[in-house]
């Protein structure tokens, strides 16, 4: 089964109380552990190896990083961006992990452009965006949160989203386990049968 780590902020912190009952009603999900913020940017995450100390720690198959919201103007510079994601993706995946990055919720120019510097970096089938997951759901008056209500249907639309991107195989390490163990037993039993037939 596979094991999941989130790490993000003030909307990964409002799914909380939803995310581990959403992704237990998931048959192919064990354990998941959820570390979430207020105010947390992917720099403030990043920095002094926070995602690949919480990563060694729990060993998860998967790492949902919820970031983006947070790094508002971090688009502007977009090389440094970029290499910032990209250290907090690797960080993520240091123990063998698979990546799954939930872009900014932000439906505006700043926001798009850090989903597409996201998507370039970690690549387009490790992306959920944002927009899209939240699209539909009622907005808190400052436009960016959710109504409280609406954080539970958020959490089981992530929590499928997660489920579906990352297959039930389990992480890197547990997936290419078992075919690996399938050709030795393949190739064990086929030169028994050689053995065999030249003993007749």
């Amino acid at each position: 089964m596979l094991t999941l780590l989130i790490i993000g902020d003030s909307i990964t912190l409002g799914m909380q109380p939803y995310l581990v009952e959403a992704f237990r009603a998931q048959p192919s999900v064990g354990r998941v552990w959820v570390e979430a913020e207020t105010g947390a940017s992917t720099a403030a995450w990043q920095r002094g190896g926070r995602i690949a100390a919480l990563v060694a720690s729990r060993r998860p198959d998967v790492v949902v990083l919820v970031l983006g919201t947070n790094d508002e103007g971090s688009e502007d510079r977009e090389e440094g961006y970029e290499a910032l994601v990209g250290r907090a993706a690797s960080d993520a995946r240091s123990c063998g992990a698979r990546v799954l990055w939930v872009g900014p919720f932000q439906d505006d120019a700043g926001g798009r452009a850090r989903t597409a510097i996201i998507r370039r970096t970690v690549g387009s089938g490790g992306v959920i965006d944002g927009v899209e997951l939240a699209s539909g759901l009622s907005r808190a008056p400052d436009g960016l949160h959710l109504q409280m209500g609406e954080y539970r249907p958020l959490a089981v639309r992530l929590a499928a989203r997660v489920v579906e991107r990352a297959g039930a195989g389990g992480g890197s390490a547990g997936s290419s386990a078992a075919p690996a163990l399938g050709a030795i037993l393949i190739g064990a039993v086929a030169g028994l049968l050689v053995v065999w037939a030249a003993g007749r």
